[in-house]
């Protein structure tokens, strides 16, 4: 019963260090944001092994359109 207990407590903990980390990167990607002008997303997808999920091919495609942003191969 006590070793129940015992994981209950530290997978909490876990969890409360995984929170703040994941809130501590999402200020930082806050403070990047804010110092430019003209965002770059590197999409590399498939250039070591030549394979590309045409899942991942057409949320890319979508997510250039929805943002009217420029791709650049």
């Amino acid at each position: 019963m006590w070793f129940a207990y015992l994981k209950d407590m530290i997978m909490n903990q876990r969890t409360i260090q995984v929170d703040a980390l994941e809130s501590e990167a999402i200020d930082v990607l806050k403070d990047v944001v804010a110092l430019f002008e003209k965002l770059v997303l590197f999409f590399s997808s498939g250039n070591d092994t030549d394979h590309n999920f045409n899942e991942t091919i057409e949320f890319r495609d979508r997510l250039v359109a929805e943002l009217s942003i420029d791709f650049i191969r």
